[in-house]
C-alpha cells in the first residue's frame, strides 16, 4: 500500500511527494536519492518538508474553518470548537496510524536511532508538508478533497457532494 493510496491522492510531480516527506534531520547525499535511471539526483530547494508543512498548516485551518461554517458554526467559538473537534489529537494520532507515515519519512539515521519515525509531533508534521505538497501538485481543490476525506468526514459527514 502506497502513502498515495493512503491519503486518497496521487501525485503528478512525485518531486513534491519526495520533499514532503523529508525531514529536515535527513542528510542530502547524492548517493542516497538515486533516480529511476541511476543518476544521482539532488533535490531543488526547499530541500525539506519544512515550508511545505507551514503551507499545509495554514491551508488545513482555512479548509477547517470553511467546513464549519458550512456545518452551522456562526461565532468564533463555535468555529474554535468545531476546530477543536475535528483537530483533536487522538483524532489526529489515529489519523497517523492510519495512513502509516512512519514507513515513509526520510529522518537522519541518528534522529531514526532515537524513534523520530515514531513521534507525533515529526508525524503530524509530516502530514502537515504532504498536505502542502498535495496543494502545489494538484491545487487548493486537491488539497481541500484530502482534507475532507481524512479530517471532516468523519466528524461531519459528508456536507456537499464531491
Amino acid at each position: 500500500m502506497s502513502i498515495e493510496k493512503n491519503i486518497g491522492y496521487f501525485f503528478f510531480d512525485k518531486s513534491h511527494l519526495k520533499r514532503a516527506l523529508r525531514h529536515v534531520s535527513y542528510p542530502i547525499d547524492p548517493l542516497l536519492d538515486q533516480s529511476l535511471d541511476g543518476i544521482p539526483e539532488i533535490p531543488d530547494p526547499p530541500f525539506n518538508q519544512m515550508g511545505y508543512g507551514v503551507l499545509g498548516r495554514s491551508l488545513l485551518e482555512s479548509v477547517v474553518a470553511e467546513f464549519g461554517i458550512r456545518s452551522g458554526c456562526h461565532t468564533p467559538l463555535d468555529l474554535a470548537q468545531q476546530r477543536l473537534t475535528i483537530l483533536d489529537p487522538q483524532r489526529l494520532q489515529t489519523l497517523l496510524d492510519t495512513l502509516c507515515l512512519e514507513f515513509y519519512v526520510k529522518v537522519g539515521s541518528l534522529e531514526k536511532d532515537q524513534g523520530l519515525t515514531q513521534d507525533f509531533s515529526t508525524l503530524e508534521e509530516t502530514f502537515m508538508a504532504v498536505l502542502g505538497a498535495v496543494y502545489f501538485d494538484g491545487g487548493y481543490m486537491s488539497m481541500r478533497r484530502v482534507v475532507k476525506q481524512l479530517l471532516v468526514d468523519p466528524v461531519l459527514g459528508d456536507l456537499e457532494a464531491d
